[in-house]
C-alpha cells in the first residue's frame, strides 16, 4: 500500500495553484503539470511541477508591483504574497503572530 502521509501534501499544493488558477477544472490543472496524461504521474513530479509553476505565478506578481507607483500599497501587496506562500508552506502560526505587530 502507498503512503498515504503524500495525500496531504500533494492536495496542498493543488489547492495553492487552483486558487491562482480558479478558471481551470481540476482535470485540467493536472493534465498541464503532467504535460499530457496525468494517469503515471506520481506525486512527487505533480509537487515539483506546481511547486515551479506556483513560484512563477507569485513571481510574476512581485514583478507587477514593481512597476506599482505607489510603493507604500505596492509593498502591503507583497507583505500579502509572502503571507499567503509562508502560510501554504506551514506557517500560519508564524504569520498570525507577525500580523500583531504594530505598523507605524
Amino acid at each position: 500500500m502507498r503512503d498515504v502521509k503524500r495525500i496531504e501534501p500533494t492536495l496542498a499544493k493543488i489547492r495553492e495553484y487552483w486558487y491562482q488558477h480558479p478558471d481551470l477544472r481540476l482535470s485540467q490543472i493536472l493534465a498541464i503539470m503532467a504535460k499530457g496524461d496525468p494517469f503515471y504521474m506520481e506525486e512527487e513530479t505533480l509537487i515539483q511541477r506546481l511547486d515551479e509553476a506556483n513560484k512563477q505565478d507569485y513571481i510574476a506578481e512581485m514583478k507587477e508591483l514593481v512597476a506599482n507607483e505607489d510603493h507604500e500599497l505596492a509593498h502591503i501587496k507583497g507583505e500579502e504574497i509572502l503571507c499567503k506562500i509562508l502560510i501554504t508552506e506551514g506557517y500560519e502560526d508564524l504569520i498570525n503572530e507577525y500580523k500583531k505587530i504594530p505598523k507605524w
